[in-house]
This record gives structure tokens, sequence and C-alpha cells, in this order.
């Protein structure tokens, strides 16, 4: 990091001042992350689940959150709800009472070029279960490409090898979440509401 901002500095993109500060508050965040338990995914070393891999471009952007543009601090993830979809019926969710219209697809993919440019780095993609539009989650995540990190959530129904080779093959997916309530087959599905979320 000191080392990409002092060729800042050196193209006088920034001053000494902000270089100082700038590197005053990437070491205080650094230090948040000191008792992590860092971990490799594909030769890339990863701090934390939301901050992108180190050694990445995305990891750079994210740092450059704390360089001030226009006096703003910008965000650096983004959580996109693609559908309200979801084959469950959870008694706890708030996506039932959800009765809106999914967005336009082609509106979110119109955007998303907006959002990288602004330094959006980490995209976290939710539903309800963004599997039950997999041709939505795909061009979404097609959209979104290599150079930045994704974070599925999903209740896992759907899922299949076929459906995550595809998606490997057009984007970084970094990580696929999904909640296991119980690890007894009866209560997961009685709190999911079907007989086949186990």
């Amino acid at each position: 990091l000191k080392i990409h901002y002092i060729i800042m500095f050196f193209k006088k993109q920034i001053t000494y001042k902000q270089y100082r500060l700038i590197i005053k508050r990437c070491f205080s965040i650094l230090k948040t992350f000191r008792n992590n338990k860092y971990y490799k995914i594909n030769k890339r070393i990863k701090i934390d689940r939301l901050v992108p891999a180190y050694g990445t471009s995305a990891f750079i952007d994210y740092f450059d959150k704390y360089v001030e543009i226009n006096n703003k601090k910008l965000c650096s993830k983004v959580l996109l709800s693609i559908t309200n979809e979801c084959s469950f019926t959870c008694k706890h969710c708030y996506q039932r009472d959800d009765k809106g219209e999914d967005l336009d697809i082609n509106l979110l993919l119109e955007t998303i070029p907006d959002m990288k440019k602004i330094g959006i780095t980490t995209y976290i993609i939710e539903g309800g279960d963004p599997f039950i539009c997999f041709d939505k989650l795909y061009d979404v995540c097609k959209e979104i490409g290599f150079n930045y990190e994704i974070i599925l959530n999903t209740t896992g129904n759907g899922v299949t090898l076929e459906k995550l080779e595809k998606l490997k093959s057009v984007c970084n997916i970094s990580f696929i979440s999904f909640s296991l309530n119980s690890p007894n087959k009866e209560d997961v599905n009685f709190f999911m509401g079907q007989d086949y979320a186990w």
C-alpha cells in the first residue's frame, strides 16, 4: 500500500499531507483485521471475508476509499437483491412480505459499470434466492466480471455443479453463503417450511 500511495504522491495525484493521512487510515483499518485468520483462495490471500484478496486491483481500490474525493467517503461494498423469489417459507423471513416487483434486470446491468467507476469492489448478491433466477444471476455476475469479488447468499436450493462452473467461467466468486440453522434434518425442514430443505 505504501508503494501505491508513494507513486500517487510522486505523480502529484495527492499531497504529502494526504499521503500521510491515507497511510494512517489504511493501517488503522488493517489493525482491525490483525486477529483474523488469514487464508488463501487460489493463491490469493484473504484478510477478511468482505475485503478483496491481497495483491489484486480490487484490494487497492478498496483502500483507495480512504483517499478523500470531493470530501466524500465512498462505499466499497454493495448488496444486490436480484429477486424476492424463494422456494422456502421461513416464518422469520421479511422477503415474503415484499410484494413489489423485482428490479428490471436491464437497469441493474446498466448500473453495474457506474458502481465500478465509483470503486465498488465487493458485490454481495442475494434474493430471495438468486439461484432460482439463474439467468439473472449469471448476467449480473458476468457484468461484474473477474476484477471484483462476489459473495452469493443462497438457501442452497438450486445450486448445482454445472451452475457453479458456469458462474466461475465469467466472474470471481469468493464465497457462497447459506444458513444451516440446526444439525437436525427435521429442525431444518421445520424452520425453512419445506420437507426438502435439508
